[in-house]
């Protein structure tokens, strides 16, 4: 009896540490005023460092800081990956770009992973890029990037202050 009773309270208090967890990942997600700016600009400054290691076998575009950072969403661009946009490392460019256009897609009713969506969602999401573009960001001249840059920046100060 003594056993069962410690085994029911070991799995509620696991069960209780697993799910704070969960809420508190859940709250960062949807909402990122609920965690303090400081663990956003602490946890992309940590991720930033590490955004062009080990890319998948198949997807030389995505890495696992990559991915973290999408997952943080807005906050990863305000805290560093939008400057990454105009770095003179290419890979760099190209995962800091990966994160734009997830974490875009995602503010459009798109989040990563979800095969299909919404028609004018996805015509509000291109029109977005073809005004803040260039679609190849990556790719595109240091004069382009610099462009579309202050235009991503406006974009974000505009659309924050909307949502406030």
């Amino acid at each position: 009896m003594k056993n069962q009773r410690i085994a029911f309270w070991t799995a509620i208090i696991g069960f209780t540490v697993l799910c704070s967890g969960c809420q508190t990942q859940i709250a960062h997600k949807s909402n990122p005023a609920s965690v303090s700016d400081k663990y956003f600009q602490q946890k992309v400054a940590e991720l930033i460092q590490h955004i062009n290691d080990k890319p998948t076998f198949d997807h030389h575009e995505d890495t696992a800081a990559v991915s973290e950072l999408i997952d943080i969403g807005r906050p990863s661009l305000y805290y560093g990956v939008l400057d990454l946009t105009l770095s003179n490392d290419y890979d760099t460019r190209l995962h800091a770009y990966m994160v734009l256009w997830w974490v875009t897609q995602a503010e459009m009713g798109h989040p990563r992973g979800q095969s299909t969506w919404d028609l004018d969602e996805e015509n509000k999401w291109q029109e977005l890029w073809k005004v803040n573009g260039p679609a190849d960001f990556w790719n595109a001249s240091e004069d382009a990037r610099r462009i579309a840059y202050e235009k991503w920046r406006t974009w974000l100060k505009e659309t924050e202050e909307v949502k406030k």
